[in-house]
């Protein structure tokens, strides 16, 4: 029903065999195991798995429909089943492959198994949590094996069984399980089988006989009653159109959760990895800082003589300014205060010449030359570099303004 994907290079396909089970990677077989058990055990945890489901345990009907849309054949095969399986409906796990189709009819192959009858043959890899991805009768691949546009019958041995299968282009047709390797019960059911099998509507006439090395013993009888040419089976090797699949839904949705789970697993491992990572750059990257903190107060330390010394220099520069530096001489400074008076009638009355500012009292005749004149104080260009303050004038006796200005170097 759904559309099928090569094998990828690291999946695997479990086919079974004469005896035994065979391992393929890709499109090399690698180990065959006496049970599917070993076979399981010699694959990777959680390697992708396709299995080939061996006849025995399967519900196999060639089945005429009168439909030719999937949808509705689904549908038929389904109520088909639901007639004839002796098993509740919702145990059943199928499949179907479409064989001819005509204009309103089409001839279908169903194969069907019960989900008990899978989940003992499967018990294995469910057990080793297995992800299977794919269960498929082994007779389409083995109808794969066959040559195209013809009708062949194919005899091979199935885990000690022979099997029986018409083959239409590449397609089974009909299938039948006998029992056990009895080469004498074959030769005895044979034409009543072929005879059955032509009144089903399957070819009758076969282009040639695949027969598998491991039932050479039935040569005589096909030889006996197939005209057509033997020839040996080719090796079967994985099918990837092998069209149907019987994995269970409700298996394939557990499958769905749990890579869904280890992919989350996977990013939550990858993203306390990234968080590990940053933690160690960024205590690698505090460890610099301080590394680098404690460098840089071994050069303080080390240059700190030679900075108490520059400031020591600085505090007697500053302490011995007034007498070395020309700008703040008494002197000059009384010059540059007198000569910013706005006129005689403004008159300096005090001068106080300190370390750390200069002190002007005085009076004017009004407060607005008062004013004025810390205003050309603050303008003069001489004394640009000092920190002008003055309150403002208050009245004395007279109705002169008296002010108080004091400055900073």
């Amino acid at each position: 029903m759904e559309g099928i994907k090569k094998n990828e290079a690291d999946a695997a396909t479990i086919l079974p065999q004469a005896e035994g089970w065979a391992i393929w990677r890709g499109s090399k077989r690698e180990h065959i195991a006496a049970s599917l058990a070993e076979a399981v055990a010699l694959l990777p945890s959680r390697l992708p798995v396709h299995v080939a489901l061996p006849a025995q345990g399967l519900v196999i009907e060639r089945l005429q429909l009168p439909a030719t849309q999937p949808d509705e054949l689904a549908g038929m095969v389904r109520l088909q089943w639901e007639k004839t399986l002796p098993f509740p409906p919702e145990d059943v796990s199928g499949d179907f492959a479409v064989i001819a189709q005509g204009p309103k009819e089409s001839t279908v192959l169903a194969v069907a198994a019960s989900r008990p009858a899978l989940e003992k043959l499967c018990q294995p890899l469910r057990e080793r949590a297995a992800a299977m991805t794919r269960l498929s009768p082994f007779v389409s691949h083995v109808a794969a094996a066959c040559p195209a546009d013809r009708a062949v019958l194919a005899v091979y041995v199935e885990l000690g069984q022979i099997v029986l299968a018409i083959v239409e282009n590449r397609c089974a047709g009909w299938v039948h399980l006998f029992p056990s390797c009895d080469a004498a019960r074959f030769s005895a059911e044979l034409p009543q089988l072929l005879l059955t099998a032509s009144l089903e509507g399957v070819p009758a006439v076969f282009a040639e006989v695949l027969v598998a090395p491991e039932a050479e013993a039935c040569e005589p009888a096909l030889r006996e009653h197939c005209p057509a040419p033997i020839a040996p089976l080719p090796l079967i090797a994985p099918a990837c159109d092998a069209a149907m699949d019987l994995l269970p839904s409700a298996w394939r949705l557990q499958e769905e959760q749990s890579r869904t789970w280890r992919r989350t697993e996977r990013r939550l491992e990858v993203a306390a990895v990234v968080y590990l990572l940053m933690m160690m750059a960024g205590m690698g990257h505090l460890f610099l800082l301080r590394r680098q903190s404690r460098q840089v107060e071994a050069q303080l330390a080390a240059l700190r003589p030679q900075l108490v010394q520059i400031q020591e220099r600085q505090s007697r520069s500053l302490a011995l300014a007034p007498a070395i530096d020309p700008h703040r001489y008494t002197v000059e400074m009384l010059y540059l205060i007198h000569h910013c008076l706005p006129g005689a009638e403004v008159r300096l009355t005090e001068f106080d010449q300190t370390l750390p500012q200069w002190r002007i009292v005085g009076e004017a005749p009004t407060a607005a030359l008062a004013v004025h004149y810390v205003a050309r104080l603050k303008d003069d260009p001489e004394l640009k570099d000092c920190q002008i303050n003055a309150g403002p004038p208050q009245l004395v006796a007279g109705d002169r303004a008296q002010f108080n200005i004091f400055g900073r170097p």
